[in-house]
């Protein structure tokens, strides 16, 4: 895959303390505690080399429509709404999005926000990989950009059954349909320092 396309994105998706936090978050994603610190080396990479990093977070009011599927989670002004404990943030660096519905286009100024930068390269990672991922993935590649999920960066809820890795189910059969490419951290660590 060809990296120059322009300007590069990194799109943090819902590393907020509800799905992040093994013990009180309200939606713990298991291992996404695990997440924070390879995500940190992309944060890092991102703020040397002038990449825009976006934190694309659930924002929800307590009567929130998404609460009639979901328990309440990532409530606005509530602990489990805040960035994940440990996770890397710049507020003169980085460009918040809140949403309240799975992808971060929905209902908000992330396209706005990406044309304004002159991004056409995203790179994502978080959680939940067969949820908000996938929805802002997939959203971002319908509207061009160029999408890579970085795999070591990102987990899924797991399948009442067991049967099978959501994130192997992404990354093999949903991502390729959607135009929607994937990388492994060394290699996005690697474009990321590229101009």
């Amino acid at each position: 895959m060809n990296e120059d396309y322009g300007n590069k994105a990194l799109f943090v998706v819902d590393m907020v303390k509800d799905f992040v936090d093994p013990v009180n978050g309200t939606l713990a994603v298991p291992g996404a505690d695990a997440l924070v610190e390879p995500v940190n080396q992309l944060i890092e990479t991102a703020y040397e080399n002038d990449v825009t990093v976006f934190y694309i977070c659930d924002s929800h009011e307590p009567d929130d429509k998404e609460f009639e599927n979901w328990p309440a989670h990532a409530v606005k002004g509530t602990r489990g709404a805040e960035l994940a404990d440990g996770l890397l943030y710049d507020a003169e660096k980085a460009v918040v999005v809140e949403k309240t519905r799975y992808s971060g286009f929905f209902r908000t100024d992330l396209e706005e926000k990406l044309e304004e930068y002159g991004i056409s390269k995203i790179y994502e990672v978080g959680v939940v990989t067969n949820i908000c991922d996938l929805m802002t993935a997939a959203d971002a590649a319908q509207r061009d950009y160029k999408v890579s999920v970085v795999k070591d960066c990102v987990a899924a809820l797991p399948d009442e059954t067991g049967q099978y890795d959501d994130n192997d189910y992404f990354f093999n059969r949903q991502a390729p349909l959607l135009g929607i490419g994937a990388v492994e951290l060394a290699e996005a660590l690697d474009a990321m320092k590229k101009g």
